[in-house]
């Protein structure tokens, strides 16, 4: 009678893809793939499935080594959860690595997604525009956090909105005051700083300073103008495109090519795919875009939304692999390319969700509610 071995199974997080005769299997904690031959891979099948204790080829027992060793193959289901319990605690180790700014939550569009809007409209906290000292000491206390983080040296201030540009001066100060902690060594040196508006603002004196501050430049247009004006629009009704054409014209006329374009994914993209797709490959100057997801906590939408997150994904996927093709890099879908090539998980698709950011109100509270609805459609 034959002495049966220890019940080695597929690991619950491994996936199985094939192209042609080419089968790949992936665990996908692990994101080292293992590509065979789909006659092998039949074999490997049998060999999990029967487990009789006979002897096999060199050849299936080399691929079975490289299963286990990229643990597409494990000893036991128990082993998923040590792993999965590992990476559940990854999230208790964290470190503020980003301070997003809001500036104020007055705005001069009246985009149909925007999240301060909704608040607005819900009777939500009202708050205007931070002033000078409250972004000063947003900016040190963001020092002081980030500091207790000696392993990365890299950390991220974002100026936001409502529309940030309309709170021009506090900006300076913001540059000033980083300015001088990294000096003083209380801020780290690859601090950067970048600002995510609607363009409209963005006259030549303004492009100047942000040029001179090396402050970098998220512009939000979500397409040519049928998409674009769709959902973002004047608070009179009125179309915002070709003022944000303007913006854009303003930066490349004073020599800035590298801001980066934010798009969200509206139901207009979705019908217009050709029409945006075409647009973003002539204006992302800097080969650098990246798309917003919408989503909505309301029970009523929840079949509308799921339906709608089908459709953004394959957008999503068809956009990337023509912008590969352009050398665009393409954020949301980049960071998981790049995972995969480095063989690390990507945890956080959202620096909120990692406890990795804090979102400080123009008055100067650290606000969860923000770091939430950012979540939903904010690119980290």
């Amino acid at each position: 009678m034959k002495e049966s071995k220890s019940k080695k199974c597929f690991s619950r997080f491994t996936h199985r893809f094939q192209k042609d005769d080419m089968v790949a299997y992936m665990n996908a904690l692990r994101l080292r793939p293992v590509f065979i031959q789909q006659n092998l891979a039949t074999q490997v099948d049998n060999y999990i499935n029967c487990m009789d204790g006979e002897k096999h080829s060199e050849g299936l027992q080399y691929v079975i080594e490289q299963l286990e060793n990229s643990k597409i193959i494990v000893s036991s289901p128990a082993y998923d959860d040590l792993v999965l319990n590992r990476y559940q605690g990854v999230s208790k180790n964290t470190s503020i690595k980003i301070a997003y700014l809001i500036l104020t939550d007055e705005c001069n569009f009246n985009c149909s997604y925007c999240f301060m809007r909704r608040e607005h409209q819900e009777g939500g906290t009202h708050f205007g525009a931070m002033s000078k000292e409250t972004a000063i000491a947003a900016i040190n206390t963001f020092a002081r956090l980030s500091s207790l983080d000696q392993q990365d040296d890299e950390r991220t201030i974002i100026l936001y909105g409502g529309e940030p540009l309309l709170n021009f001066d506090v900006i300076k100060v913001v540059v000033q005051q980083v300015k001088q902690l990294k000096k003083i060594n209380r801020l780290a040196k690859q601090t950067t700083i970048n600002i995510v508006t609607n363009g409209s603002l963005l006259t030549d004196e303004v492009v100047q300073f942000l040029k001179a501050s090396e402050i970098g430049i998220g512009i939000s247009i979500d397409g040519a103008d049928i998409v674009t004006n769709a959902s973002r629009r004047y608070c009179d009704g009125s179309p915002t495109f070709p003022d944000i054409m303007r913006g854009i014209e303003t930066c490349k006329r004073n020599g800035v090519t590298n801001y980066s374009l934010s798009v969200t994914i509206t139901k207009a993209s979705l019908e217009n795919f050709d029409s945006t797709i075409s647009f973003l490959r002539q204006y992302a100057i800097s080969k650098n875009i990246g798309f917003n997801i919408l989503m909505s906590e309301e029970d009523e939408l929840k079949d509308e939304m799921e339906e709608y997150a089908h459709k953004a994904s394959r957008f999503l996927l068809k956009a990337f692999n023509i912008f590969r093709e352009d050398g665009i890099y393409e954020d949301r879908i980049m960071r998981k390319v790049n995972a995969f090539v480095d063989g690390k998980v990507h945890i956080f698709d959202c620096a909120a969700t990692g406890a990795n950011q804090i979102v400080v109100a123009p008055d100067g509270t650290i606000v969860k509610r923000f770091n939430r609805s950012m979540s939903w459609f904010l690119r980290n």
